[in-house]
């Protein structure tokens, strides 16, 4: 299931796809899970 939707977002570069039937809460927090990780990974600055 979570590798599905990963392998959708990924896909089609975007958030909106559709949730795993049977699954919708868990496919909801994943996408939620997945944006935060860009949002946040694209303002912080990695120091080396």
């Amino acid at each position: 299931m979570v590798l599905k939707i990963i392998e959708q977002i990924v896909e089609q570069q975007t958030l909106q796809v559709d949730a795993v039937s049977g699954a919708t809460n868990s496919s909801l927090v994943l996408r939620k899970a997945v944006e935060n990780a860009v949002t946040n990974g694209t303002q912080k600055k990695i120091k080396f």
